[in-house]
């Protein structure tokens, strides 16, 4: 996988499909998740939520599920 900063991964389309599948294939026996996972995008596609609001329910929605979490973090804009 090409990689524009040392640790992070090109996020293009396949990556977003990929993980977004993941994310819906671990929580399909809990499918508010993964609908709470996408309403929380499109607040903050909206400008609903701010990013640290983003994170901050992220992080709990993913509760003990570290590689999303991690995976998720790719997606955020660098802060400088």
């Amino acid at each position: 996988m090409k990689r524009i900063y040392a640790n992070r991964p090109v996020v293009d389309y396949e990556y977003v499909a990929r993980y977004v599948m993941k994310v819906k294939t671990r929580f399909q026996h809990a499918g508010h998740v993964y609908s709470s996972f996408l309403d929380i995008l499109q607040m903050y596609r909206q400008k609903e939520k701010n990013l640290d609001e983003v994170i901050r329910e992220v992080a709990i929605l993913f509760q003990g599920h570290d590689d999303l979490i991690h995976e998720f973090a790719n997606f955020l804009p660098l802060r400088g």
